[in-house]
């Protein structure tokens, strides 16, 4: 008899509020690295990483705002999903400024080939619809 692996349940998901300081420095310091790469390896690697970097963060905030809507009055969790309303245009920004690296890789061609031509296509409407505010 095969033994079925056991399945999480959402509950069974651990939330933690991303440090932004942190994840800001290994972001900038990553995307320095992106658009110094000599070869197309380096930028493959810089680019897995931002992308971690960059999941990490959502799937806080996914969790958060899974737990909030499902109930609006915990504390706890109005709490998390106002700091992530406060804090999304960092990390929009973030997302902005690596997406024109993105774009402007010398690396392009080779990166688009090995990440597909839709992930640079997005890159092009974020860095389109992005709105800095001052």
């Amino acid at each position: 008899m095969t033994k079925q692996p056991s399945s999480l349940s959402f509950s069974d998901f651990q939330y933690e509020r991303p440090n932004l300081d942190q994840l800001g420095n290994d972001f900038t310091e990553v995307l320095a690295e992106f658009q110094a790469a000599a070869t197309v390896e380096a930028a493959a690697l810089a680019v897995e990483q931002l992308d971690a970097i960059r999941s990490s963060i959502m799937t806080a905030y996914n969790i958060c705002h899974i737990r909030y809507t499902i109930n609006t009055q915990d504390p706890f969790y109005a709490e998390e999903h106002k700091w992530f309303d406060e804090n999304s245009p960092r990390t929009e920004a973030w997302r902005s400024d690596y997406y024109k690296a993105l774009i402007d890789s010398p690396h392009r061609k080779a990166l688009e080939k090995r990440f597909g031509a839709q992930f640079f296509r997005i890159a092009e409407l974020t860095i389109n619809t992005f709105i800095t505010i001052d």
